[in-house]
């Protein structure tokens, strides 16, 4: 959907966290046009930060691949998102976003 920049400037935007599960394929909802930033640990689990309109009500499912350091790639993986660490950093862990362009 495109929109036009007088409607873009009423958008009430904010930056919501979603907590996430470590295995290959992680599917989560997200409000539609959610933009995915980053992945962080909070209290020893990963979370992803999105950059959502709060006004949003309507949902659409995405997918986070993890993969594990010196583990193969599998050609689903989409753009690289961020990387996080469990385990005091023992474990290494690289997320990559699903290829589909969000909904704005």
């Amino acid at each position: 959907m495109i929109v036009r920049r007088e409607e873009q400037d009423k958008m009430t935007y904010t930056i919501y966290k979603y907590e996430i599960p470590v295995g290959d394929t992680s599917p989560i909802q997200l409000p539609a046009g959610a933009e995915m930033l980053t992945v962080l640990t909070q209290h020893g689990r990963p979370v992803l930060y999105a950059r959502i309109d709060a006004s949003q009500t309507a949902l659409e499912s995405r997918v986070l691949y993890v993969r594990r350091t010196g583990h193969p790639l599998t050609g689903e993986e989409g753009p690289y998102l961020s990387s996080f660490m469990l385990d005091d950093g023992a474990l290494v862990f690289h997320v990559f976003a699903d290829r589909v362009k969000p909904s704005r």
